[in-house]
């Protein structure tokens, strides 16, 4: 099984733990538990920040530089620096961008492969551009 495989099949998982880690925080911190929140910050931000290190040394074997280093730097130096809740933030924008874009890939190839007369080509690349932030 191939990294973009395994990606695929954790997709779900990756984009609901941020989300359900930002709640709890703030659901904990709104109690009173500081540390207990930064604590769940850090462990909803830790498996996107492990999957997308790993995206990064496959893409960079390929020969290939993305703003994924971006991302993972600003996680990395967010946790290191004690602001888990801005890490949390940036894990959950990057899977986010990356599930709706993946979403929006299919939505149109399967609209282009129904005879719907929506270009494939044309609405990946949109999917694509959204998927890394460029189309708003």
């Amino acid at each position: 099984m191939n990294v973009r495989e395994v990606h695929r099949r954790l997709r779900p998982v990756l984009v609901a733990v941020p989300a359900i880690g930002l709640v709890a925080g703030i659901a904990v911190r709104s109690s009173g538990g500081i540390d207990g929140a930064s604590a769940i910050w850090m462990a909803s931000t830790l498996p996107v920040l492990i999957v997308l290190i790993v995206e990064i040394a496959s893409s960079l074997r390929r020969g290939d530089v993305g703003l994924d280093v971006v991302a993972a730097l600003s996680m990395t130096a967010a946790l290191v620096f004690g602001e888990s809740l801005a890490a949390a933030v940036v894990a959950r924008a990057r899977v986010a961008r990356g599930f709706a874009g993946a979403f929006l890939a299919g939505v149109f190839c399967a609209a282009a492969s129904a005879g719907s007369g929506v270009d494939s080509a044309s609405g990946a690349g949109f999917a694509a551009a959204l998927a890394f932030g460029a189309a708003r």
